[in-house]
Formats: C-alpha cells, structure tokens, sequence
C-alpha cells in the first residue's frame, strides 16, 4: 500500500515537471489554465539611448510650465546614495499629469511661492537599483510592481519662494527614511507643519493623491492608465 503511494507521488511529480519544462520551452503545446502565471507589466531592458521619454509621450515639465523649479535630486550626488543617476536635470511627466501640476503651481504663486521638482519620471532600472541600495527597500516599489514615478505619473515636490527659490522648512530632506516623514507624525515644527499644509492644499486641489509615508510624494490618481517606461533621461 504504501509503495503504490510512493509510486503515484513519484509519477505525479514526473507529470509535473513535465508540464513545467513545457511550459517554458514550448509553451504553445500547454492549455492556458496548466501555464505558469505570467509576471505583471516589465518595463523594456535595456535602456535604449536613441529613444526619450518625450518619444514615448512624456513631456518635459520646463518646456510646457517654466515657472516651475526642477532640481532632481538623482541628477546630483545629493539622494541617499550619493551617486548620480540621471544624466540631467530634465523632469518630465504625462500629459494629464504635468496639467495637474500646473494647477498647483498656479495656486503657489498666486501666494508667493513656488513648486521645486526633487523627483518626477524615473527609469524602471534607476528605480531598481535605488530599491538595492535603499535601508529600507520596501518603500521602492518593486519591478514586479513598478513605480508611479516609471509611468511618468507621480511628483516628488516641496516648496520654495518665488523670489529668490530658497526651499522652505518642511519636515524632512527628500528620501528621509526615518518616521518624521510621515505626513502627520507629530514632531514636526509648527512653521514645517504650515509649509506642508499649504503644499497639500495646493496638491489636493490640482487632484493628486499624497502618500502618507512621505510628505514630498504625490501620484496621479489615473497612473494605472500609463505603461511602465525604461527609456533614459537625455542630456
């Protein structure tokens, strides 16, 4: 009895990896419903120079809404890593997206201030290697996910004044990992607690979506409807 057993475990673990190997090597010969699952949308690899973001719908943010600053932070040493990741410092956005922003940003400068780009599109290998080297790297989407910011359809902002761009007190520095980042975590000061609430208003009412992990990030609340981009930021 118990060698029958044995025998149909060791017959159905054959049948098995049969219809594994199959499924890999010659996959048209397998019914879908015995196929592996196939993973969810990859970005292209590798990066292709010869093609840009705005070839594959983006715009650049300071060609469409000048007023605003860009100072992408994975352009320069000054990110966690410390190494620079983009070849400029060139932001770009889709369409919907980037038409939100200028909303914001409308809003801002009615008051004096200004929007400050730290983060906007990001290749899907960049956002895979900072999830590598980040302590934390649960708070990068992984590949299999994939990024807002790789669709082109989340910001990473703060403030600044319009007439000299000094960046105002907020609660943190980009890519704080620590708790402090949280939109409401209560060891803010009072004058970063105020910046933030004008930022958010601002951010709210152009229609983004914040995340409440870290108070400089902002999705578009359509990025589903963007495919996932590898296509390098030109010089």
């Amino acid at each position: 009895m118990l060698g029958g057993r044995r025998r149909a475990i060791f017959i159905l673990s054959v049948l098995l990896a049969a219809v594994a190997f199959l499924a890999v090597r010659v996959p048209e010969l397998v019914p879908p419903s015995l196929q592996p699952a196939r993973p969810p949308e990859v970005a292209e690899r590798p990066m292709n120079p010869q093609v840009t973001p705005t070839d594959r719908g983006l715009i650049e943010v300071a060609a469409r809404d000048p007023s605003i600053l860009i100072r992408l932070r994975y352009a320069t040493t000054g990110n966690f890593t410390g190494k620079v990741w983009y070849l400029s410092n060139k932001a770009y956005l889709t369409p919907g997206t980037l038409a939100k922003l200028s909303l914001a940003q409308a809003n801002l400068m009615a008051q004096g201030l200004t929007l400050v780009i730290w983060d906007a599109y990001r290749p899907c290998s960049v956002q895979a290697s900072l999830r590598a080297a980040a302590p934390f790297p649960a708070l990068f989407a992984s590949a299999a996910t994939g990024s807002r910011h790789s669709r082109g359809a989340a910001v990473d902002v703060t403030l600044a004044k319009v007439h000299d761009g000094t960046e105002l007190e907020m609660p943190t520095d980009f890519d704080d990992f620590t708790e402090q980042a949280a939109r409401r975590h209560p060891g803010h000061s009072t004058t970063a607690r105020a910046n933030l609430l004008i930022l958010e208003r601002a951010m709210r009412q152009a229609g983004f979506v914040g995340n409440p992990a870290e108070w400089w990030h902002w999705s578009d609340p359509q990025w589903a409807a963007y495919p996932l981009l590898d296509v390098p930021i030109p010089p």
